[in-house]
């Protein structure tokens, strides 16, 4: 089985240091391990990965089309539905608009990746922009385990199965 792991800037930058220990222990459970660096400036500070680990770089980001429009004004109804501070929502409606486009672009560069398909699983330890934009893509059936945990309790389990099934509960 193959890995997706979303990360902050890691392997680049010197932010995210626990990786540098769980990567280790995680290669040796997977396949192979596709690391998608959010804030991706190759070459700056790069830390060593496991062999079996690759790095995706910068990702073009594709046009807009209709659907993402229609998918953006859902995600806002949504949320402004679901807020308590529908003032403040409203308020700062144009910087949602742009967070959640961003996301939608994002998803779309991601989309028709050879990496992005239904038998990877797909990892962030953080609840940051990636949350968003795998959320997206599981809405568009593009894979189906997805999964955001602390550290210690995906990668502290003995086999993959685990997480798995934990994943399909």
């Amino acid at each position: 089985m193959n890995l997706n792991f979303f990360t902050a800037t890691f392997p680049h930058q010197s932010g995210e240091t626990f990786i540098e220990n769980e990567i280790q222990v995680i290669a040796k459970r997977f396949e192979v391990i596709t690391i998608f660096p959010h804030a991706s400036k190759s070459g700056e500070n790069s830390r060593i990965v496991p062999t079996n680990c690759k790095i995706q770089g910068d990702r073009k980001i594709r046009q807009t089309k209709v659907k993402d429009f229609i998918l953006l004004s859902r995600v806002l109804l949504i949320e402004l539905r679901l807020t308590s501070k529908k003032i403040y929502f409203i308020r700062h409606l144009r910087t949602w608009s742009s967070f959640v486009k961003q996301a939608i672009l994002r998803a779309n560069a991601l989309e028709n990746q050879a990496e992005i398909n239904r038998e990877t699983l797909c990892y962030s330890f953080w609840m940051n922009d990636w949350a968003l934009v795998l959320t997206i893509l599981k809405m568009r059936k593009k894979f189906q385990n997805l999964s955001f945990a602390a550290v210690d309790s995906i990668f502290g389990m003995k086999d993959i199965r685990e997480i798995i099934c934990l994943l399909e509960e």
